[in-house]
C-alpha cells in the first residue's frame, strides 16, 4: 500500500503544471530545516503528504534519466516533502552554485524516490531545473557513511557540486552521491 501511494504521488506530481512563477514564489517561502523532526516513512506520513502535495514549496525538478528518477525538489526538510521527492538541506542554496545538497528517502522498493541512486555510475548525468535554467552535473563519486558523521551538506566547498543523500539499507548509514557541475543552459527547448 505504501509503495502504491508514493508511486501515485509521483505520477500526480509529473502531471501537475509547475510554472516559473510558482517556483519563484516558493523560493521565497519560509521553510523549516529541523533534521531532528524527520521520522521513518510510514503510511500515516505518506497519506498526510498526499493531502499536502499541492501546497508544498516546490522549487524545481530533479531528473536522472539513467536511474529513472523524475521528482520535485521541495524547499525545506519535512517528512511530507521526503514522501514526495527530494528536499533541500539549507535555506540559502542556489542551483549551480556551491554545494547544492538534497536528501531523499530510500524505500525497500528500488524504483521509488531515491531508491535508484544506488544504480548510478561515475560519469552519468544528473539534471536539475528551476524552470528557467537546466543545471547539468556529472556523477563523480559515492560513499557510505555513518549517520552520526559530520553532515556533508555543512561542508564549506568552493567547488560547484551536487550532493544527494539517502538512507542505506540500514538506518545507521547514509548513501552519499557527489556530482560535479558541468554547465547551465536555458530550459527552453530542453525536455525536462
Amino acid at each position: 500500500m505504501k509503495h502504491k501511494l508514493v508511486s501515485w504521488m509521483n505520477q500526480h506530481y509529473l502531471k501537475q503544471e509547475l510554472t516559473l512563477a510558482t517556483v519563484e514564489r516558493n523560493q521565497q517561502v519560509a521553510s523549516t530545516f529541523d533534521y531532528d523532526s524527520i521520522e521513518n516513512l510510514d503510511l500515516k506520513t505518506i497519506v498526510k503528504a498526499s493531502q499536502k502535495i499541492q501546497d508544498m514549496p516546490i522549487v524545481g525538478k530533479l531528473v536522472i534519466p539513467t536511474a529513472k528518477i523524475d521528482m520535485p525538489i521541495i524547499k525545506g526538510v519535512s517528512n511530507e516533502g521526503l514522501a514526495v521527492g527530494a528536499v533541500t538541506l539549507a535555506p540559502d542554496q542556489t542551483m549551480g552554485e556551491g554545494n547544492y545538497t538534497l536528501a531523499g528517502n530510500y524505500l525497500d522498493n528500488s524504483n521509488l524516490l531515491f531508491g535508484p541512486l544506488h544504480q548510478l555510475k561515475k560519469g552519468q548525468k544528473i539534471y536539475m531545473t528551476d524552470l528557467e535554467m537546466v543545471y547539468i552535473y556529472v556523477m563523480t563519486s559515492s560513499l557510505t557513511v555513518d549517520s552520526k558523521e559530520i553532515p556533508l551538506w555543512d561542508e564549506q566547498i568552493d567547488e560547484k557540486m551536487l550532493t544527494l543523500i539517502t538512507c542505506n539499507l540500514t538506518e545507521q548509514q547514509r548513501y552519499v552521491l557527489r556530482a560535479k557541475f558541468i554547465e547551465k543552459v536555458p530550459r527552453e527547448g530542453f525536455l525536462l
